[in-house]
């Protein structure tokens, strides 16, 4: 009598068990040769798993990060949405996917390429709504007033310490300076516009190529966490898992149920202006609220006001401007609010009255427009003012810095002509 064990049902379910563990061992090892090739081979030159240029050109790993921002030399051509969709989970409307040119220069910022190699006219200092996070590099302030109006400008990401210990602005200094940045970055992030009159230390390098910047500056992962770190943010099959799931967490359902639900609390949906808002709490613009209480305002006056005798050391014009936040300028509930209740208006009023500097009201120029619950200063997908904007404010700015300029200098025929009508500044 044949043992149990050694019965024909047995050995077929052997069978059928060494079959399927075959399968999962081919598929898995399958899986395992792709996220590897892919990871480490395609991703980073193919962009399949970037929703916009910044993810794929900021400079995280480099030996040099503290000092360029940005791959030098590198390039993104590719797609862009939303920094406010991803947190959701939420799939971009056919509306609101773009594209994207992002061109790093040999420091590692946002520039064409040698834009040092001729003096500079001007430098725009600020966080990404400088560098454009949202744009395209044809949008940027920087390029517009450089290819629009003859102001040769370079875009800085960083802060006025950063640029003030930066070599490179010794050896061609600009005639002008303006800090951009939302209203917050000017009204209570003094560390941003504050400068410590020190000994300069940044050396800036120059780097001929990508591939040169590479070599010295990107190891390949040696260790466990390294390795970790890099297919974390580089997977494929992340990018696969991850889209899988944004598929179906928006299958039969609207924005506003799936940020209802969500277990975030980052980032808010407004159903009354369709828009998706960072900490709007945090964002209004009240004046006495948190951060935005008048000696807070009268203290980021006294700081500018040192930064620009600092400045002016070195006979560079300092210019400021600050944006009206999203939440003040698309919520409906800030957008009847009293002028008089309004930190920004405070800040420009203060500005004018007790500033060394030169102050560009950016809340005058888009008042209309925030009043109007037709229009729109910023995206709506993104924590970015939207490129309109963009145009409106090197519009402004292109008035005021071509004022300090050399009296022949080319901007004033352009910006009569760009500007859409006749302006002639007389000193």
């Amino acid at each position: 009598m044949s043992s149990i064990y050694n019965s024909p049902a047995r050995n077929e379910i052997s069978k059928a068990n060494r079959i399927i563990l075959t399968v999962f061992g081919i598929v898995w090892f399958s899986f395992l040769v792709l996220e590897i090739f892919g990871t480490f081979f395609i991703s980073e030159d193919k962009h399949p798993v970037f929703f916009r240029a910044w993810e794929a050109v900021s400079n995280l790993e480099g030996k040099d990060a503290n000092f360029a921002p940005f791959k030098p030399h590198f390039t993104y051509d590719g797609p862009l949405v939303g920094d406010l969709l991803k947190p959701l989970h939420l799939e971009a409307l056919n509306s609101e996917k773009r594209h994207q040119l992002f061109i790093v220069d040999e420091y590692g910022f946002r520039n064409q390429p040698y834009l040092l190699r001729d003096p500079l006219d001007a430098v725009v200092i600020g966080s990404s709504f400088v560098t454009g996070a949202a744009f395209s590099q044809e949008d940027l302030i920087s390029t517009l007033l450089t290819e629009k109006y003859g102001i040769r400008t370079y875009n800085y990401y960083g802060s006025l310490q950063t640029f003030w210990e930066d070599t490179k602005f010794q050896k061609n200094v600009p005639k002008v300076v303006v800090y951009l940045g939302s209203e917050g970055e000017l009204i209570n992030s003094y560390w941003k516009f504050q400068i410590e009159n020190r000994v300069p230390i940044f050396q800036s390098t120059a780097w001929n190529s990508y591939e040169e910047w590479q070599k010295a500056n990107i190891s390949f992962p040696k260790t466990f966490e390294k390795l970790s770190a890099h297919l974390y943010n580089y997977s494929i099959l992340r990018v696969f898992a991850n889209k899988t799931h944004t598929k179906l967490v928006n299958f039969g359902r609207n924005r506003e149920t799936i940020a209802k639900f969500s277990s975030q609390s980052m980032v808010e949906y407004d159903h009354e202006s369709k828009m998706l808002f960072w900490q709007p709490a945090y964002d209004n613009p009240v004046l006495g609220s948190d951060g935005k209480k008048q000696e807070d305002i009268e203290k980021a006056v006294k700081i500018l006001n040192e930064t620009h005798l600092t400045l002016n050391s070195r006979g560079i014009v300092f210019i400021t401007a600050a944006m009206p936040s999203k939440t003040h300028a698309e919520l409906s509930t800030y957008k009847s609010l009293p002028d008089n209740q309004r930190a920004l208006v405070y800040f420009n009023k203060m500005s004018s009255e007790k500033g060394k500097y030169i102050n560009e009201d950016l809340y005058s120029l888009f008042k209309d427009r925030i009043i109007d619950p037709k229009q729109s200063v910023y995206f709506s997908d993104d924590s970015h003012w939207n490129i309109e904007s963009n145009y409106l404010i090197a519009e402004k700015l292109s008035q005021s810095i071509c004022f300090y300029l050399p009296k022949k200098h080319q901007c004033r025929d352009k910006i009569s002509t760009a500007s859409g009508h006749a302006f002639i500044i007389e000193k």
